[in-house]
């Protein structure tokens, strides 16, 4: 039985991992744009962080010819002991001759019978037998220790391969990056970058309101995320990570986000939100609109709830979903789901015997904190523009 061969490319063994990984073609693609610009290598590396192969499930394949070998070497085994079996049962008749002629020499003095030499000869032929059945037996488990070890050996080597994922602290400069960068697209995209004021306590301008893809209305996601024939994006959508950072924060990082950027205008606000792949830098469903101050009637944060994979060995559970929402005198709306305490103590089960207790001042970020202040933000703004501020 000749030994198949197995890749030695970690990443060829991603199909016998899709219950949690996406596909070698979803990480290759990363890595042709990073040959093309280098500048986007760091994809390469937050795909990894969220995207972890599981050593003890590598080398399945190998994992399962080893088991056809375990049966092969008792089939083996087995046949060379009913082999040494049947040659032991050719060879005892002789020796039984032998014995039976020594036994007549002995008691009748029969010199002529050769009962010696017979004796001599199934004792040689039986020891024979003895010994090449041991041989075989020796044979058949020193091939199959040999072959068991260079299967073992090549899936200690895949592990080996396992590339080591970015700090906490990495991820969050990149995240931060990430948005720095949105926040000027979305200056472009809305021709507000020369009309926009600055905002009283230091608040950003575009201010950024945003939360994980998943807790978003589903009725929202754009379709790519849904469609079957694309499930590398469904496991960007629900990738998800608890974080504890060397200054002792915490953070909560997403494959994807959902971001509603909101710019304060001389005259009007503008917003631009899209759904924004981490893994990839790709946006999906981006939108834009103006809007004057008149045309806002409404600023709130409400709960609502989602029912959602908060970790992917973990069934679907409701969890509260606190929500940023602006409403327009024309029925629309900008709303955005973000992440609570309580869907942070579900992310944090990812840390094997984690104990640390979730103190919102600790949580960078802090996406409640963001929406007080951006709400807080906007009605001055809203006061000042609708002539309120003066009457009070």
């Amino acid at each position: 039985m000749s030994s198949p061969t197995f890749s030695r490319d970690l990443w060829d063994y991603l199909d016998d991992l899709k219950d949690y990984m996406p596909s070698r073609r979803d990480r290759d693609a990363l890595v042709r744009a990073a040959e093309a610009d280098a500048a986007k290598a760091k994809r390469i590396h937050i795909w990894d962080y969220f995207f972890r192969v599981h050593p003890e499930d590598l080398g399945r394949p190998q994992k399962k010819h080893i088991e056809v070998l375990t049966e092969k070497r008792k089939t083996d085994l087995r046949a060379a002991r009913a082999r040494a079996w049947r040659n032991g049962k050719r060879v005892a008749p002789l020796l039984l001759l032998g014995i039976v002629l020594l036994i007549a020499q002995s008691v009748w003095s029969l010199a002529l019978i050769p009962g010696a030499a017979i004796t001599f000869l199934g004792i040689l032929a039986l020891t024979w037998v003895v010994r090449a059945r041991a041989l075989t037996l020796r044979r058949i488990e020193r091939e199959y220790q040999r072959e068991v070890a260079q299967f073992k050996s090549a899936i200690e080597k895949l592990k080996s391969k396992i590339p080591a994922p970015p700090s906490h602290d990495q991820m969050y400069a990149w995240f931060k990056e990430d948005i720095e960068w949105l926040a000027e697209h979305a200056l472009k995209e809305t021709h507000l970058k020369t009309r926009k004021v600055t905002l009283d306590e230091g608040a950003p301008n575009p201010l950024c309101i945003l939360g994980p893809a998943q807790l978003q209305n589903p009725k929202a996601t754009p379709a790519p995320f849904a469609d079957p024939r694309a499930p590398d994006l469904r496991k960007h959508l629900t990738a998800s990570s608890f974080a504890l950072l060397s200054d002792e924060t915490f953070a909560d990082f997403y494959g994807v986000y959902y971001i509603e950027f909101i710019i304060v205008a001389l005259d009007m606000l503008g917003n631009y939100g899209c759904y924004f792949d981490f893994i990839t830098g790709k946006m999906y469903g981006e939108h834009t609109a103006e809007m004057y101050y008149q045309d806002v009637v409404y600023l709130s944060t409400k709960d609502e709830y989602r029912e959602i994979n908060v970790n992917w060995f973990e069934p679907k559970r409701l969890v509260k979903a606190p929500t940023f929402a602006m409403s327009l005198a024309s029925g629309d709306s900008v709303q955005v789901s973000f992440a609570s305490i309580e869907y942070l103590n579900g992310l944090k089960a990812q840390i094997p015997k984690a104990t640390l207790q979730l103190e919102p001042a600790r949580w960078v970020n802090n996406p409640e904190l963001v929406a007080e202040k951006a709400i807080k933000a906007l009605r001055k703004s809203l006061r000042d523009h609708k002539g309120l501020s003066r009457s009070r």
